[in-house]
């Protein structure tokens, strides 16, 4: 209601230019459909802020886009064409995190079989009593000695 009002007594005034912000904030369909009207059919400027599709694409505004940086661009082929070219923004900058994210995992997949290879050749299998009952092996890099057992199976 009051939206209503305000856009009733701005167009006694007559002025050149209309600075909306948002205008269909809080506005019912039918308020939203006779704000498009309006603004197709008024004479002068009109500078409008708004993320509703609907009312940027009826009143087929020359679209400026702000971006973060502080630059306004002109987007010349329209809203649809703006939407579209976003789409595939957004789509390729999500393939390309999804390849480095496989890229990484296939780093440390490297890295890891770089250091088991690595511990394998410092390693070395002791000569071990094929008899033996504990099935253990005994493996020596360098100076040092570890044993791994396997624990027997109880039945």
């Amino acid at each position: 209601q009051r939206a209503r009002v305000v856009l009733a007594s701005l167009s006694l005034l007559k002025p050149h230019i209309l600075l909306l912000d948002e205008p269909t904030n809080h506005l019912d369909m039918e308020s939203v459909a006779a704000l498009i009207d309006g603004i197709n059919a008024y004479l002068g400027g009109v500078v409008l802020i708004s993320h509703d599709s609907r009312l940027i694409t009826a009143t087929n505004c020359q679209l400026w886009i702000c971006e973060g940086d502080s630059s306004i661009k002109v987007y010349e082929p329209g809203f649809k064409s703006y939407k579209r070219n976003l789409l595939k923004e957004s789509a390729m900058k999500a393939e390309q995190s999804k390849e480095m994210a496989r890229q990484k995992i296939e780093e440390g997949r490297a890295k890891r079989k770089i250091r088991l290879e690595h511990f394998k050749g410092k390693c070395k299998p002791h000569d071990i009593d094929k008899n033996s009952t504990d099935n253990s092996t005994i493996l020596e890099p360098k100076n040092e000695v570890l044993e791994f057992y396997e624990k027997k199976k109880q039945k």
